[in-house]
């Protein structure tokens, strides 16, 4: 659609529905982009909520759309999304919604729930939400509401393509839970990556971790 953006009426998250404006409107309208991923987690948890008969499990999701040179990334519960970059260095995109987070714990607390918080004596903290499980943001696990919300963490958007390449310059992505972060620190399974030639060799060596 070659027409001028700014002829395009006033704009909400859904018109990226319409295949026409989306590219556009993710370009001009990043915001757009980050609403609609918020919208979506939402519009999934409305969906589990409505099944018969309840469901009884979670789950925890993250994920990252590619729209030209700019990087959306999205996640709710302890899923994180790192970029690698040629140096072999990560940076966390995402927020691990532990229960024990001051802000989580208040907000838990303000639906009249608790988080129990354990300390082990290397340090790791364990906490849950009512005593039951082990983030405070996921999809599903209907009996926990409203103390377990979908609302994700939306990370402000990026620019993934550097002027100059160089050590800076990103060169991939992990997806991945706690099964893999328990046991590796975010630089860690970067280099990994960075020193895995093949992406799916890459993957297999991170499960192995």
């Amino acid at each position: 659609d070659h027409r001028d953006l700014h002829s395009f009426p006033t704009r909400r998250s859904s018109d990226l529905d319409d295949p026409k404006l989306n590219f556009a409107l993710a370009l001009e309208e990043p915001e757009l982009v980050r609403q609609a991923l918020t919208d979506a987690f939402h519009d999934l948890q409305t969906v589990l909520e409505a099944k018969e008969p309840p469901l009884q499990g979670g789950a925890v999701a993250a994920v990252a759309l590619v729209l030209g040179d700019s990087l959306f990334v999205a996640n709710c519960g302890d899923v994180r999304v790192i970029i690698v970059y040629a140096d072999g260095s990560g940076e966390r995109l995402t927020l691990d919604h532990k229960p024990h987070l001051p802000e989580e714990t208040a907000r838990v607390e303000k639906e009249v729930g608790f988080v129990t918080t354990h300390t082990s004596r290397a340090g790791v903290i364990t906490s849950r939400v009512c005593g039951a499980i082990a983030v405070s943001r996921a999809f599903g696990d209907i009996g926990l509401q409203p103390f377990l919300i979908a609302t994700p963490h939306v990370a402000p958007v990026r620019k993934i393509l550097t002027a100059d390449g160089g050590d800076k310059q990103p060169v991939a992505l992990i997806l991945a839970c706690d099964g893999l972060w328990d046991v590796m620190d975010d630089n860690d399974a970067a280099k990994v990556v960075v020193d895995t030639a093949n992406p799916e060799k890459a993957a297999v060596r991170l499960r192995n971790e």
